[in-house]
């Protein structure tokens, strides 16, 4: 009986998956217009954002908290780094695109493109 507890228990643990979030905060934003092709300069801010890989999920906490959910990841190498790209919905389920570039140099960003605007912040580990 014992045994059958264990290993009804140890297959309960097993199959019971508790994706991780992983916390950043942003140190610094930019803006363009999709048709403008001309970054702001950065902008200094502290906006906690969280990222959840494995739900495909990313919750970025401005002044009204913005709610990502994202489709399949695609990963494209580049030559500073590794870009992870996906299609997503926002909290107004928008259609967007988003990137998260991890540059060999060890920087991190979080791009988010609409149709008419471009954001992209500078994360820090949290």
């Amino acid at each position: 009986m014992k045994k059958l507890f264990f290993l009804l228990l140890f297959t309960i643990a097993v199959f019971t998956v508790q994706s991780e979030n992983i916390w950043f905060t942003t140190t610094h934003y930019s803006i363009k217009a999709v048709e403008n092709g001309t970054w702001s300069n950065w902008v200094p801010v502290k906006i906690p954002v969280m990222i959840n890989i494995d739900q495909q999920h990313i919750e970025i906490y401005s002044q009204k908290t913005q709610i990502l959910d994202l489709e399949d990841l695609i990963k494209e190498r580049f030559s500073r780094g590794v870009t992870y790209s996906a299609f997503a919905t926002d909290s107004n389920y928008k259609r967007i695109l988003i990137t998260l570039s991890f540059y060999d140099n060890g920087n991190l960003t979080l791009g988010i493109i609409y149709n008419d605007i471009m954001y992209r912040y500078k994360l820090d580990s949290y």
